[in-house]
């Protein structure tokens, strides 16, 4: 979001601006999925490609925070265009609301009057995009500022229930608690759930490549953050966690071909079309100690690692999620995929519930029918009660 400061928000997401706001429809509770599916989407995003159908939540990502309380730019909110959209889709539209400087952290949570200033504007600004809920980002370097944030979640979520019955606020917390100084029991109590921002355990400050979101190995990754990490929620209240997963990669050259080879160079986070384009190209290795896959190639002068998410990585996650029973599964970010359907396809395999077509009933003189099912294939076997079946195959 720091690179992005200065990129005016995408047109196809403050499109329509000056249209009145459709209140959130009805869904359909047998074509929801069956798991919250909460897609952050950054005002240099697009919303063409999204699939609704296939979302809970979008957090339009957002509207920045000062230490006082005051709000800075809000990048074009109220988005009209993709608040409708969702809304006509019962999904819930998130306001997100983000603020990066330690010290302006610290100054709004433990300010009253500064609490109370950006309880307010943050309403007001809810209101004028017709958000169902608010999710909080704030991220800042030392340790001074996160004990006072389950305190200041608590008195958030209370002032916006009041004010706003219904709505949902939700904070992004870290996926290891470094220094102890988070209380995740005491902050998934005051508000209405915890993002996991599960992922850049591998980046820039990296000396040597790994993979981004590794569900397995090493001293930490995904798994030890929902078992571990988040162990006293997860057992008391695992309805509050929503585990975050990247829809971008890590791309380093490299000194040699290996995995985990020490870093040459940093050179940037590739979206997930841009590093399946990579793969394409070069092909992928499979990490058996992370699950995850990674490309590597020589261009001449360098060797080059890109690690990144696929949809099989990505659904074993997934699978993690429903093992442990948390709320459901997220992304940063939305329209990263571009116009790739695998990713959503491996979103609708696991959270979305198909029924069964039902077979007619048929005479009792007729044919008796036994269904079989053996693994995922229907096996149908005739029995003709009052003359001999054909020979079949």
């Amino acid at each position: 979001m720091e690179a992005n400061r200065t990129i005016a928000p995408s047109k196809s997401l403050t499109s329509n601006s000056a249209a009145p706001i459709v209140e959130l429809q009805r869904r359909d509770p047998s074509k929801a999925p069956t798991a919250t599916i909460f897609g952050f989407l950054p005002y240099w995003g697009s919303s063409e490609h999204l699939r609704y159908d296939l979302l809970t939540h979008i957090a339009c990502a957002a509207v920045e925070v000062n230490g006082d309380g005051t709000l800075g730019n809000d990048h074009g909110w109220p988005w009209t265009g993709v608040i409708n959209e969702a809304h006509q889709h019962g999904v819930r539209v998130v306001l997100v609301a983000t603020l990066f400087d330690t010290v302006g952290i610290l100054e709004l949570v433990t300010s009253p009057i500064d609490r109370a200033t950006f309880f307010a504007n943050i309403h007001g600004k809810m209101l004028e995009g017709g958000a169902d809920g608010l999710n909080i980002d704030f991220e800042g370097s030392g340790t001074s500022w996160q004990t006072h944030m389950p305190g200041f979640m608590a008195e958030l979520t209370a002032y916006l229930h009041a004010a706003q019955p219904g709505s949902e606020v939700t904070i992004d917390g870290p996926a290891v608690n470094w220094s102890g100084a988070w209380d995740l029991v005491a902050l998934a109590d005051g508000c209405d759930g915890i993002f996991i921002m599960g992922y850049d355990f591998y980046g820039s400050w990296s000396s040597t490549t790994g993979p981004v979101a590794p569900l397995t190995g090493g001293s930490f990754n995904i798994n030890d953050t929902v078992r571990n990490q988040y162990a006293a929620v997860q057992q008391w209240a695992p309805e509050k966690l929503i585990l975050g997963v990247p829809y971008y990669g890590a791309h380093w050259t490299t000194v040699s071909s290996e995995p985990r080879s020490p870093v040459s160079a940093w050179v940037g986070h590739p979206t997930y079309a841009s590093a399946t384009s990579y793969a394409e190209t070069h092909g992928t290795v499979w990490d058996a100690v992370s699950q995850t896959p990674w490309v590597r190639w020589h261009d001449g002068t360098s060797w080059h690692q890109v690690w990144f998410d696929t949809a099989m990585s990505l659904g074993l996650k997934y699978d993690l999620v429903s093992a442990t029973n948390l709320q459901g599964v997220g992304m940063w970010a939305l329209g990263y995929d571009a116009d790739r359907p695998e990713l959503w396809e491996a979103l609708e395999s696991r959270f979305i519930e198909t029924t069964a077509p039902v077979v007619p009933a048929l005479p009792k003189a007729g044919i008796g029918i036994l269904v079989c099912l053996i693994g995922s294939v229907g096996v149908v076997v005739l029995r003709c009660r009052r003359r001999p079946c054909p020979d079949s195959p």
